[in-house]
């Protein structure tokens, strides 16, 4: 829930009004009702300058007061919209990172699946490797006597065709 906070602030000497609402709260989708500048009408203004002629005060001075107050007022509106702009894009920048980093978070999470994966393909291959290698070195040692017992039957055969002549 957000709690609405609103603060006016009225210039009685400019004749203008500037209302600024702000919302505020944990809601991260609030969003910053940008100022507002409503104007006297001039009858108004016009009581307003002959009221302070009554009190002594030059319509120069006067006219240089309202200009300077809507100044200000115009200034400070353009700061709190271009405030209210920065704070929209540092959201969207926010929001694209949470949605970036999420995104890898995901794929680090998939590759961790994958690489406890492979490293259970690799224990059950090193058993299944170490068997290969107690093959070879079987057929190693059975080629060895086969080898010698060939060499041996030569030997046999070359005695029995000296005695058969």
């Amino acid at each position: 829930m957000s709690e609405e906070l609103s603060s006016r602030h009225t210039s009685s000497n400019s004749g203008s009004e500037i209302e600024t609402y702000r919302s505020s709260g944990k809601n991260t989708n609030s969003k910053l009702v940008q100022p507002r500048i409503t104007t006297v009408n001039e009858e108004d203004e016009d009581k307003e300058v002959s009221a302070s002629s009554n009190d002594g005060e030059t319509d120069p001075i006067d006219a240089a007061s309202r200009k300077a107050f809507s100044s200000t007022a115009l200034y400070l509106q353009s700061e709190l919209e271009a405030s209210g702009n920065e704070l929209a894009l540092l959201e969207k920048l926010n929001d694209a990172s949470i949605v970036k980093y999420e995104g890898l978070s995901r794929q680090a999470q998939d590759m961790l699946v994958h690489a406890y994966k492979i490293k259970q393909t690799c224990n059950e291959m090193e058993t299944q490797l170490a068997e290969v290698d107690s093959l070879v070195e079987s057929i190693n040692s059975l080629e060895q006597v086969a080898q010698e017992l060939d060499r041996y039957s030569q030997q046999l055969e070359a005695k029995f065709r000296k005695l058969l002549r």
